[in-house]
Order: C-alpha cells, then sequence, then structure tokens
C-alpha cells in the first residue's frame, strides 16, 4: 500500500512539475507575442502627429489622437502575416 501511495504521489508530483513548466512556456510565449504586436512609443508618437496634421492641428486632442494612432497601429499589425522579431 506505501509502494502504490508512494508512485500515485511521486507521479503527481511530475505532473505538476510539468504543469508549471507548460504554465511558465506559456505566460513567456505571451509576453513574448505581445511585445511582436505592440507597437514602440515612438511609432504611435509619429503616427498620432501625422493623425493631428491632417485634422488641422487642434488644441486638446492629444489623448484622443495617441488612442487612434495606436489602433491603427495594432490593427496594421494584425494585418501584416509578415511580422517577426527581426522587423521590430
Amino acid at each position: 500500500m506505501h509502494d502504490a501511495l508512494r508512485r500515485n504521489l511521486n507521479n503527481n508530483s511530475v505532473a505538476s512539475a510539468v504543469g508549471q513548466q507548460v504554465g511558465a512556456a506559456f505566460r513567456l510565449f505571451a509576453i513574448w507575442s505581445m511585445q511582436l504586436t505592440k507597437p514602440s512609443e515612438k511609432e504611435i508618437a509619429a503616427r498620432a502627429y501625422r493623425i493631428w496634421e491632417e485634422a488641422g492641428m487642434p488644441n486638446g486632442k492629444d489623448k484622443e489622437n495617441w488612442r487612434a494612432a495606436e489602433q491603427e497601429l495594432l490593427n496594421e499589425e494584425k494585418s501584416n502575416p509578415m511580422r517577426t522579431p527581426d522587423t521590430l
């Protein structure tokens, strides 16, 4: 009985360790993939400036232009199948 219990505990320990490793790998992949798709502040600033210029340079639209620029860039990234870490 003790041997069976010990084997079961060891199997559960192995399963737990494997589960932790898989969980850690998944979290790293999620962080990596977010970094691939998230535009840099420099990219967002340049796009926001262009949006501001095209809108006639209105005052008080900084946050709105920033959010619009970020969303445009995110949408472009989603549609670009060739985005890789090399092209960042």
